[in-house]
């Protein structure tokens, strides 16, 4: 079955290359560079991930992040920003990695999170 994803990332270059990723693997890929299209799509779509990053193109997403993740979504943040680690952790996040990260273990974001071991990463158990 496909998953339904939502990336928000305001580098373009990223945004295309996790789309494309992802589309190759059977995912169902909506994009957003900011926080008001990322909500414009969660409340027209249903999403099983959203891969967040947290400094974007409109300010700071942690309040975005927050409020998702007391809806129950599976909020994954992908950033270049560690510091923002235990609030992300605080606000239940399932998983933060920090950039760069490689195609396959992007996939593995999204099909099998337990078989991913980055380097600065968490992953809610």
């Amino acid at each position: 079955m496909s998953k339904n994803i939502l990336i928000m990332e305001d580098d373009i270059a990223l945004r295309n290359f996790f789309s494309q990723v992802l589309s190759h693997s059977n995912c169902n890929v909506a994009t957003s560079a900011t926080r008001i299209d990322a909500l414009h799509h969660i409340h027209n779509s249903n999403f099983d991930y959203l891969l967040f990053d947290i400094e974007v193109e409109d300010g700071n997403s942690l309040d975005l992040i927050a409020q998702c993740c007391d809806d129950g979504y599976n909020v994954v943040v992908i950033t270049a920003n560690e510091q923002y680690l235990a609030d992300c952790k605080e606000m239940g996040v399932m998983a933060f990695i920090r950039k760069p990260i490689a195609a396959s273990d992007l996939i593995k974001v999204v099909t099998n999170i337990d078989d991913l071991n980055l380097p600065h990463m968490y992953i809610r158990h």
